[in-house]
């Protein structure tokens, strides 16, 4: 089986980094995880999933 490096974190909209969900290394398969966002303030956040060839970004909109 492959592995590869996966590193999954959420960051403000200014570019620092708020929580890391993953980081380390992962065979590769079906993963899934939760996000506990009761500590964030209201605003707008990015998750970025990154592996050696892979990586892509999701805004989250986060409303109380």
């Amino acid at each position: 089986p492959y592995s590869t490096h996966v590193r999954i974190r959420v960051f403000d909209i200014y570019g620092r980094d708020v929580m890391v969900l993953i980081n380390e290394d992962q065979e590769e398969g079906y993963y899934s995880y939760e996000l506990d966002a009761n500590n964030f303030t209201n605003g707008i956040y990015l998750c970025e999933m990154r592996t050696a060839g892979f990586i892509c970004i999701k805004k989250l909109i986060i409303g109380k």
